[in-house]
C-alpha cells in the first residue's frame, strides 16, 4: 500500500520537503527520522526540534546557496554512459542521515570484519587458492574476471594490505538492521564530497551544530595519509613518496583527486595516453622536454636516456633538486621488483648526458634562422 501523507505536507521546492509528515499507514520503507507513533527516533529528536523551528524561506535559500557555492567551486562529477554525461552537482540536503554512537559503535565492527575478509579472500586468490578448492566458488569466475591479474599470483603486497581504501554502500531497512548494497575496493571515490557537505553545514548552521555532539570527519585527509606511508614498500627510505594518480580534468572523480592531494600535501600526478609517464614533485623544468621528446615507439634504452635529459633539465633550473637518483626497473607484465641503480654525481653516463644534450641544444638552436623585425 502506497504511503499517505496529510494533505498539509510543503511539496518539494529546490529538492528540499518542508514540514510535519504524518502517515496515515505505515510507510513501506523504514523511515529514519520518525518512529512509528510519529514521534522522532532518538538520534533525531535534537535535530527535529531544530528542524521544526526554523523558517521554510531561510532553509530554501540556504539549500540554494549551497548549490550555487558547489557549482562556483567545482563540486562536481559525471555519470558515465549517461545520455546527459554533463557535469553534475553532487546533491546536498540539510536533512542528513544521523546514526547514534551506539549505532556507528556496531556498524564499525561489521564494516571492519568485512574489509578484513575481502583482504583475505584476496591473499587467498593470490596464493593458495583454498575457498577455489574448496568449491565455494568457481575457477571460471576467477580465471575469466577482468580484474584478476596473473601477475599477482604469489606476490605478497607491503603489511599483507590489499585493499587499502574501501567504500562500503549501507542500506538501511529497520531500526537495527542494514544490508550491503556494494563494496568498493578498487578506486572507490566520494569521500571528498562528505567533507565539503559537512564544512557547508558547519558554514550555514553554526547554531545547528552547537547544539548537536556530531562526530568530526575533518581529520580524513591526515589519517589518509598516514595509512598510505605505512604502506610502503619494506625497500623504501626516509619518508617514501606518496602521490595521488588522476587520469586528468575529464575524469568523473577530478574534483576528488585534486582534494585529496591537497589536503594531504602531496603531489597529484596526471598521465594519459598521450603522456604515458608520471612524475612526482616538480614537474614544469622536466615535463616540456618529455612531452616534446617522448615517442611510444623508442626503445626503453632511449626512454631512460631521455629520462636522464628531463630530470638533467629539472636540476639545471631548480636549486633544490640533485643527484642522487634512483632509478627502479620493472619487468614487462610483472609487478615484482627488478633492477635498481643509483646515479650518482660522478656517474659517467649522467656527465655525459648533461653536457651531450646542453651542446646539442646550443647546436640546435644556432641551426634556426634568427628573428627579423623587417616585413
Amino acid at each position: 500500500m502506497r504511503p499517505s501523507p496529510a494533505p498539509d505536507i510543503a511539496p518539494p521546492i529546490g529538492g528540499l520537503v518542508l514540514g510535519k509528515r504524518r502517515w496515515k499507514t505505515p510507510p513501506p520503507f523504514f523511515d529514519e527520522m520518525l518512529g512509528p507513533d510519529n514521534g522522532a527516533r532518538p538520534p533525531y529528536e535534537a535535530y527535529h526540534r531544530w528542524f521544526e523551528g526554523e523558517d521554510r524561506r531561510d532553509l530554501i535559500r540556504k539549500s540554494g546557496e549551497a548549490e550555487r557555492f558547489f557549482r562556483r567551486t567545482g563540486i562536481t562529477f559525471n555519470v558515465y554512459g549517461a545520455a546527459d554525461a554533463d557535469e553534475r552537482l553532487i546533491p546536498f540536503d540539510i536533512v542528513p542521515r544521523i546514526i547514534s554512537g551506539r549505532e556507528w559503535a556496531r556498524l564499525t565492527r561489521g564494516i571492519e570484519q568485512r574489509v578484513r575478509a575481502i583482504n583475505a579472500f584476496l591473499h587467498d586468490i593470490y596464493h593458495r587458492q583454498e575457498i577455489i578448492r574448496a568449491g565455494r566458488i568457481p575457477i571460471e569466475l576467477i580465471a575469466k574476471n577482468d580484474a584478476f591479474l596473473k601477475a599477482m599470483i604469489g606476490l605478497e603486497p607491503p603489511g599483507g594490505v590489499y585493499t587499502h581504501i574501501v567504500g562500503i554502500d549501507l542500506v538501511r531497512v529497520a531500526e537495527d538492521q542494514f544490508y550491503v548494497l556494494e563494496d568498493n575496493a578498487r578506486t572507490p571515490s566520494g569521500v571528498s564530497y562528505l567533507l565539503e557537505n559537512r564544512e557547508t553545514m558547519l558554514q550555514m548552521f553554526p547554531e545547528l551544530f552547537g547544539r548537536i555532539k556530531v562526530r568530526g570527519v575533518g581529520d580524513y585527509p591526515l589519517a589518509l595519509r598516514r595509512s598510505l606511508g605505512a604502506s610502503m614498500p619494506r625497500h623504501a627510505s626516509g619518508d617514501g613518496a606518496v602521490a595521488v594518480l588522476t587520469p586528468g580534468i575529464h575524469n568523473s572523480a577530478y574534483f576528488e583527486h585534486a582534494f585529496l592531494a591537497d589536503h594531504m600535501g602531496v603531489e597529484l600526478v596526471e598521465g594519459s595516453d598521450d603522456t604515458p609517464f608520471f612524475q612526482i614533485g616538480e614537474t614544469k623544468y622536466g615535463r616540456p622536454i618529455l612531452v616534446r621528446a617522448f615517442d611510444p615507439e623508442m626503445s626503453f634504452e632511449d626512454a631512460v636516456k631521455l629520462l636522464m635529459v628531463s630530470f638533467d633539465s629539472t636540476i639545471k633550473a631548480n636549486l633544490s633538486v640533485n643527484l642522487p637518483l634512483d632509478l627502479h626497473v620493472y619487468t614487462a607484465d610483472s609487478l615484482k621488483h627488478g633492477t635498481m641503480t643509483r646515479i650518482e654525481k660522478d656517474d659517467p653516463y649522467f656527465n655525459v648526458i648533461s653536457m651531450g644534450w646542453g651542446d646539442a641544444l646550443k647546436h640546435a638552436f644556432n641551426s634556426l634562422p634568427s628573428y627579423s623585425f623587417t616585413t
